[in-house]
């Protein structure tokens, strides 16, 4: 009989090794950008995966030692494939346009 840990543990690494090799990240977006805990939008393509993720998720904002500002992830956020959150984009949100030749 197998242990369920050893299996459970060796999927865990595999998971981690995956998305620890980023091939590019770019900040798309930010909400609440001057407060303590800001929410960042992020385009993050790993090597193993054909298609980018969307990973939201809320920042602690701190001090480096030169007392600059630097602001930390948390474990607070989520991933979702970039075309399931287009989707939901769409679905959702009403986007407004700047120039009234826009409007339908």
């Amino acid at each position: 009989m197998r242990n369920n840990r050893t299996t459970t543990s060796r999927k865990k690494s595999v998971k981690a090794e995956v998305q620890a090799k980023i091939e590019y990240q770019e900040v798309i977006g930010e909400a609440n950008p001057g407060g303590f805990q800001p929410i960042r939008f992020t385009r993050v393509k790993y090597k193993a995966s054909p298609s980018p993720h969307i990973d939201i998720r809320q920042f602690q904002k701190g001090y480096d030692k030169e007392d600059t500002e630097v602001f930390h992830p948390t474990k607070k956020g989520f991933q979702v494939p970039e075309k399931e959150f287009r989707n939901v984009v769409k679905e959702y949100v009403l986007v407004t346009c700047r120039k009234p030749i826009c409007i339908r």
